[in-house]
């Protein structure tokens, strides 16, 4: 049965690439095409998987988007639907495609949407560097095929931040040896990008995905041993290039920069501060106040304490399923290994970034994966899963 499944290759190969158009997101504009993988999802019947994690984002979507269109008096999509409508579905689509995919599978769907989401990022980073060269002050990124929009560092640094969790895969003996020189290639691709746009965070996220590498996997002493060999020498040596060329990689500048480093650019004060406006603001409508760079004080600060409590539960049942996974040593390395990486730097990340104001598409990219996740731990799924296959 197992190996009449893998010969059939990746399944639902038009709601993957569904996905993969809706994530490159083309003129910011990329959340309308939600009405493919939904049009696949009716088709496929794949309704009958709606669960309680479904109903908790269906909740939070619809609190964030009429509280928020309450404050300010605004309905648009990217506000207003892309909570309600989005996050839900990408969540079912998620685990439509855990359903009919083995772990051998679904690492490679995970980094299709990784590069979809990079892509034009990735593009128009390259383009300028040819033009203007490496070493520049700006941060900002002029996006190409959109010449009124320049994307901000935070917000170009987010669609790459899938990639780098690539990372996490550096010390994996994987099978298919063009898959993970694929993995890599892009991982490092991203991270030049997030050089050349000054982002410490994704630099703090590939540390935590290297870091994954090296203890999320069990080896033996020798085995570890010789793996850590290229890491500590590739760590020397970018340490040695960032010395010769501190003058050209202003982002040495920034974390050269001890004082603001301490206060995270000032990202604690803000969060502080936020927290007590919060307080006496239970609806929010804070909206024009900076950001708090904290996925859940930001919620609260737009619409307050209602979607902030139901996203509380969320957050809860998504600490289980990664612990769950985190435990089970059954998964093959290469999944279980990015599993728990991408639950951890994305945890991460949703600590230091503003992310449904200023990322919305890597939070869609996280329901996708969450939906996944959830096909790999609860028993239902499994046998859904089965049943499926047979």
């Amino acid at each position: 049965m197992e190996k009449q499944h893998n010969k059939r290759g990746m399944v639902g190969l038009f709601l993957i690439l569904s996905l993969c158009l809706m994530f490159i997101d083309w003129q910011r504009h990329g959340y309308f095409l939600i009405v493919l993988p939904a049009f696949y999802l009716s088709y496929r019947g794949t309704f009958r998987y709606v669960d309680t994690n479904f109903f908790l984002l269906l909740v939070f979507g619809v609190l964030y988007g009429v509280i928020d269109a309450f404050n300010t008096g605004i309905i648009g999509y990217a506000g207003f639907f892309q909570p309600i409508i989005n996050f839900p579905l990408l969540y079912l689509a998620g685990k439509e495609i855990g359903m009919k995919n083995d772990d051998e599978y679904i690492p490679n769907i995970l980094l299709l949407m990784a590069i979809s989401l990079g892509f034009l990022v990735i593009s128009s980073v390259m383009l300028d560097v040819g033009i203007n060269g490496f070493a520049v002050m700006y941060r900002s990124v002029q996006i190409i095929g959109d010449d009124n929009y320049k994307a901000s560092a935070t917000n170009a640094a987010s669609k790459l931040i899938p990639l780098i969790i690539f990372l996490s895969l550096v010390m994996i003996k994987e099978k298919n040896k063009r898959f993970w020189m694929l993995c890599l290639l892009m991982a490092i691709v991203a991270m030049i990008c997030d050089i050349r746009i000054q982002s410490r965070s994704s630099i703090i996220i590939a540390v935590i995905a290297i870091c994954v590498a090296a203890f999320g996997h069990s080896y033996s002493k020798r085995d570890f041993l010789l793996k850590m060999v290229p890491i500590v020498l590739f760590v020397f040596f970018v340490s040695y290039l960032g010395s010769l060329y501190s003058e050209e990689i202003h982002l040495i500048d920034r974390f050269e920069d001890t004082e603001d480093l301490a206060t995270g650019n000032e990202r604690t004060e803000l969060s502080s501060g936020m927290i007590l406006r919060i307080m006496s603001h239970p609806l929010g409508g804070l909206k024009e106040l900076k950001y708090a760079h904290n996925l859940w004080i930001d919620m609260a600060r737009v619409s307050g304490w209602l979607p902030l409590l139901v996203f509380l539960v969320i957050t809860i049942r998504w600490i289980k399923y990664a612990i769950a996974i985190y435990k089970d040593k059954t998964r093959i390395p290469v999944f279980r290994v990015l599993a728990i990486a991408m639950n951890v730097c994305l945890f991460v990340y949703f600590n230091v970034e503003p992310i449904l104001e200023g990322a919305a598409m890597l939070f869609s990219y996280f329901c996708v994966f969450w939906g996944i996740i959830v096909t790999r731990v609860t028993k239902s799924s499994c046998v859904n899963k089965n049943s499926s296959l047979a």
